[in-house]
């Protein structure tokens, strides 16, 4: 009991009950500490700390947000630039391209006028070099000088095509080529190199066309010869073929024929009187020699058809090596 009263009575007991005291406020105090500073658990209401601090988060929050529209806006202005600049491009080559197409169409007119008055001037070229040809056939002049230097006197045109003038004079007749006329001749009645060298292409090839039709005509002469040739073994064969058939029928009857008289000559051996054995005897031997001759010429026909085989592709060789010419022959 001393001891528990010494704890209240004497300065060790206060020392004691003090420290206890002492540690139960530190306790009341670091409760009340975490309840003020402790978001958690403070319930509904924050403190001011804890606003600030949560506005500080928010406000770093916002600044990134700005950072990042302000990143977007800009991408967007320059979209945008980059679509007015093509829609203004393209605005301008439509505007192009109409005005292309408009002079596409205006080119098409001219050359479509163009044709016409070509056409136009071509018909009346035509019809004025026939009508000055057609004024100048019979006229007559008193001399005609080359341009290579030749004379010619009491001239009068004949004829005119567009590669020369065909003239009588006084040495005769001739013709005149339309490059050796003199200027003013040649120039009134229109005769021009293109001209010239297409009636030249054409006669060369009206020339070629009749040395082509004469060449086929001497061609198919030829093979219509070789064809007859070709009949004509083939009938001689056939003639041949039919004395080879004949000639069997031949040897039939003979050897028919000696089988008979053998017969008669066996019924000659016991008749009396007159006997026909050497007739017999001497027709066997004439049935004999005709089966020998037939015979021969049976073996005698392999030869003819050996000699008809070969001179049929002779022919046949021929015919065909005429007909490859005919075939390269210019139509």
């Amino acid at each position: 009991m001393k001891l528990f009263e010494d704890m209240f009575s004497s300065h060790r007991g206060a020392g004691v009950i003090g420290t206890v005291v002492a540690v139960g406020v530190l306790g009341v105090l670091g409760t009340l500490f975490i309840l003020v500073f402790d978001e958690g658990l403070q319930g509904g209401a924050q403190t001011i700390e804890s606003v600030i601090k949560d506005q500080g988060k928010q406000m770093d929050q916002l600044a990134a947000t700005i950072v990042t529209r302000k990143e977007q806006l800009g991408g967007i202005a320059i979209n945008k630039k980059t679509a007015d600049e093509i829609a203004s491009v393209s605005r301008q080559l439509e505007s192009r391209l109409s005005r292309c197409q408009e002079a596409k169409d205006e080119i098409a007119q001219l050359q479509e006028a163009m044709a016409k008055n070509q056409s136009e001037w071509d018909a009346y070229t035509i019809a004025y070099r026939k009508s000055e040809r057609a004024a100048e056939i019979g006229k007559q002049y008193p001399e005609i000088t080359t341009r290579s230097g030749r004379a010619y006197k009491a001239v009068t045109i004949k004829k005119i095509d567009d590669l020369r003038v065909t003239v009588s004079h006084e040495g005769g007749s001739g013709t005149i080529a339309w490059n050796e006329l003199p200027d003013e001749l040649m120039d009134r009645l229109l005769f021009t190199k293109e001209l010239a060298e297409q009636q030249q292409k054409a006669e060369q090839g009206a020339v070629a066309q009749i040395s082509a039709s004469a060449q086929e005509a001497d061609i198919r002469t030829s093979m219509a010869y070789l064809k007859e040739k070709m009949e004509e073994a083939t009938r001689a064969f056939e003639v041949q073929s039919s004395y080879v058939a004949q000639s069997r029928a031949k040897i039939i009857e003979s050897e028919s024929q000696i089988r008979r008289l053998h017969s008669l000559i066996s019924g000659e051996a016991n008749k009396d009187g007159l006997r026909q054995t050497p007739r017999y005897r001497s027709q066997i031997k004439d049935h004999e020699k005709t089966i020998e001759a037939e015979r021969q010429r049976i073996s005698d026909f392999a030869t003819v058809q050996q000699n008809h085989e070969k001179t049929m592709r002779d022919l046949n060789d021929q015919w065909e090596q005429l007909n490859q010419k005919l075939q390269k022959v210019p139509k």
